[in-house]
């Protein structure tokens, strides 16, 4: 268990949310300082209330962390954040496996541990880890970030891309190929990959590089074909069902690339995914996070409804239509606030929620957290919103 390292708050930041939040996401020890180089630097995926430990550190989520630190560094302008950009970058360059250049799936802080699909690396989070480091250059002019960046996505675009302009959502460590299991939303090519077009679109933007474009507009349209007439994307293709985590993900995905593009289609799209969520949610801003059989199942998360929100506030300021939508978002700004915890030496983070079969995960969450202070910053201050600038350091 790593040790905690609480700080005295001024009043302005114990009153706010949002710098509550981000600054239990630097001082609470959920990103590891321990100047162990295994270890340094990499982000843990939460804090185990009942355990009082911290997990896994989690390739995908220090890719998250280190826009989010950036984020907040622009906001801020404290060197701090900075500073843990650089440190959980740099992690994840450490930790790279040795044959192709890949980020594993979990680091663990101790020796005993339960594997965990160890021949594998999920292409989804390679994505969200190259979206950190384009995002790094950008801000220090870093050649190893652009770089590192770079020797990811190339690989990946060899390997792991198919004609239809989907991706194979693992690849095998030992063969050398792109598979797919099928037996959840993450592990079958899908819609949610659609937020690569993050990093596709920071790729190109830097190299000037066509394929990179051009990837992303085959994906884009790949993505559109799973989305229902009312709005919504299926997510786990053999029951037709949609789990909103990752109908969120196609959305941020697809209104990030069609905002760039200028693609009517594409935010005409996101508009209709977003509505189809909020026409479900209810009078308490409760927003049920499963949809199977036609109904939804009673079962809340907290990293949805900040999804939810941060696209509200994107296209609050964009979309005449979803300004329909601005008391529901008020009441789901307030339920997402109800899973903060507001004293004591984890003030700022955010729990977790429910499990898809009911089970309450007492978790207080890192990319939860990443995802309502950025959604409550971009709500509460609609004019952060102009140019891209909610997608500029995305979460």
């Amino acid at each position: 268990m790593l040790k905690n390292n609480p700080v005295t708050l001024s009043l302005s930041q114990a009153e706010d949310p949002v710098l509550l939040a981000s600054d239990w996401l630097v001082h609470s020890g959920i990103q590891d300082t321990s100047g162990n180089p295994k270890l340094n630097g990499g982000v843990s995926a939460w804090y185990d209330l009942k355990t009082k430990s911290y997990t896994f550190l989690y390739p995908e989520i220090t890719g998250y962390a280190v826009n989010f630190l950036l984020f907040f560094q622009l906001i801020l302008k404290d060197l701090i954040y900075q500073e843990r950009a650089r440190l959980a970058a740099d992690w994840l360059i450490r930790v790279r496996e040795e044959t192709y250049g890949l980020i594993p799936n979990r680091v663990y802080h101790e020796v005993l541990h339960q594997p965990y699909y160890n021949s594998w690396v999920f292409t989804f989070d390679q994505w969200m880890i190259i979206s950190g480091f384009c995002s790094l250059f950008e801000f220090t002019r870093d050649q190893v970030y652009l770089k590192t960046a770079e020797e990811l996505a190339k690989l990946l675009i060899e390997k792991t891309f198919k004609s239809d302009g989907s991706m194979h959502p693992v690849f095998n460590l030992k063969t050398g190929q792109g598979e797919a299991a099928n037996n959840k939303w993450s592990r079958q090519s899908g819609s949610f990959h659609a937020k690569a077009l993050l990093g596709l679109s920071q790729l190109h933007k830097l190299t000037k590089e066509k394929e990179y474009l051009f990837r992303a507009s085959q994906l884009a349209r790949y993505a559109l074909l799973n989305q229902e007439e009312n709005g919504r994307f299926i997510t786990q293709m053999n029951e037709k069902s949609t789990h909103l985590h990752p109908h969120l993900y196609s959305l941020e995905g697809l209104l990030s690339f069609g905002i760039l593009q200028d693609d009517e289609k594409l935010i005409q799209a996101c508009e209709k995914g977003l509505e189809w969520i909020l026409n479900a949610e209810r009078e308490d801003g409760t927003i049920y996070s499963f949809f199977k059989g036609g109904r939804f199942a009673p079962y809340e998360r907290s990293d949805v409804l900040a999804q939810t929100l941060r696209i509200g506030a994107v296209l609050l300021e964009r979309s005449e239509h979803i300004q329909k939508f601005k008391s529901k978002l008020q009441a789901l700004k307030r339920k997402l606030l109800s899973y903060q915890v507001k004293t004591g030496m984890h003030a700022g983070g955010f729990f977790y929620g429910q499990e898809q079969n009911g089970t309450i995960d007492y978790h207080l969450n890192a990319w939860v957290t990443m995802f309502a202070a950025q959604a409550l910053w971009l709500f509460e201050r609609p004019q952060q919103n102009g140019s891209n600038y909610a997608f500029r350091f995305f979460v």
